[in-house]
């Protein structure tokens, strides 16, 4: 038949926006497994839940990530607001919870925070990674020790066990150590970068101009990734202190039997990480391989207010992507409520008399004349329907 340009274009706006999309089931009760399996296990570990602002100034962004950053001078979805002030769609959520803990403790607290909600980054949309995209996180604050950093790692291990995912992971694990091992690794890297100026892409060149060595390493330009692979490594400027406390991180590790790799090539294009940075990844899902990543971040406080120093650690993993995992090994399986349906409107007349009997809901679906009831045992939030009157059960669903 044919189609009229009037309902094509009607059709056209009523489609979601490029990059997003709406998530119904069953993926929608995968995600919502993922997502309830990492705070179950986040609660073990003692961490509660934090929320923050999906809006937040740019200049959070800003300060944080930098100016030369890829998620702030490309990435973010920004607006001027009536008062003029510049609102950014939040791409990340480190920085808005360490704003939030500085407002409300000063640094000075203890914190054990998890985190779970939209994010958004204005890039190609690609398999598993949409503009706005779900996504979960674990941050500690206070503690400084090298077991810190193997605490959140463990939970990590752990979430991605429950989800059955170990067989499809691999944990890669690095050091930038301290800051003097940082400082002497950018002078032996910007020399190096210096000398093979001409094989960097345009935006590479730029960034080394302007002193942001470390964006060059986290350049995707393949050009750039060549270079990188051959640059000196940060292991070789690692002072004695740095290098003893990756040893016992490592060693922690080894003792809780969590397999890894060592990856020199593991960097972080922002000077407020220190030491341990680590990643979760797969060959599965493609180009993207990493579905969790983390790492130590003590400068972040000083950066967003210089008279507080706040050591940090912590990761994120992309809600979508470890559901496409999940699903691409096929370990996931929705319960099946059991659903008992009898005729007839007497019926519902049963399910209210025992309201005031069990922690019940009940509802009427009118088209059929069918009453149903719920009763309050669930299983990752699924519930289980039971029927009004058993007696007069004709037959299950």
């Amino acid at each position: 038949p044919e189609v009229s340009i009037g309902s094509m274009l009607l059709r056209r706006l009523h489609q979601a926006a490029r990059g997003m999309q709406d998530i119904l089931p069953p993926r929608s009760l995968l995600q919502a497994f993922v997502e309830q399996t990492a705070t179950r296990i986040a609660q073990l570990h003692g961490f509660l839940p934090i929320c923050t602002p999906v809006l937040e100034k740019l200049q959070l962004y800003q300060h944080s990530l930098g100016q030369e950053s890829d998620v702030v001078s490309k990435e973010m979805f920004t607006f001027t607001d009536q008062d003029e002030s510049v609102m950014a769609l939040r791409p990340e959520g480190t920085a808005g919870v360490t704003r939030a803990v500085l407002n409300t403790s000063g640094g000075s607290a203890y914190q054990r925070l998890y985190y779970a909600g939209p994010m958004f980054r204005r890039e190609r949309p690609q398999r598993g990674r949409y503009r706005q995209f779900s996504q979960f996180g674990v941050e500690l604050f206070g503690p400084s020790q090298p077991q810190g950093d193997v605490e959140v790692i463990a939970m990590a291990h752990r979430v991605l066990a429950a989800l059955n995912l170990l067989p499809a992971v691999k944990l890669e694990i690095n050091t930038l150590g301290n800051t003097a091992s940082r400082t002497a690794h950018r002078t032996v890297l910007t020399e190096y970068l210096q000398a093979h100026r001409q094989s960097l892409s345009e935006e590479s060149q730029l960034r080394l101009e302007r002193g942001a060595v470390l964006r060059v390493l986290d350049s995707k330009h393949p050009a750039d990734q060549t270079v990188v692979r051959a640059a000196p490594p940060l292991a070789a400027c690692l002072d004695s202190e740095s290098s003893e406390r990756f040893a016992a991180v490592l060693q922690c590790l080894q003792d809780l039997k969590i397999n890894f790799a060592t990856n020199n090539h593991l960097v972080r294009g922002l000077d407020y990480y220190s030491h341990t940075v680590w990643e979760f990844t797969t060959e599965h899902l493609g180009a993207q391989s990493a579905v969790l990543a983390g790492g130590r971040y003590d400068g972040l406080a000083t950066i967003l207010n210089p008279k507080i120093k706040m050591p940090a650690v912590g990761w994120a993993a992309g809600i979508e992507r470890l559901a496409l995992l999940v699903e691409e090994r096929r370990t996931f399986s929705p319960p099946k409520p059991l659903v008992f349906v009898v005729d007839g409107l007497s019926a519902g007349h049963k399910g209210m008399q025992l309201k005031n009997q069990r922690n019940v809901s009940f509802f009427f679906e009118p088209k059929n004349e069918l009453f149903f009831w719920k009763d309050s045992c669930t299983n990752f939030g699924f519930i289980r329907q039971s029927v009004c009157s058993p007696a007069a059960a004709k037959g299950v669903a």
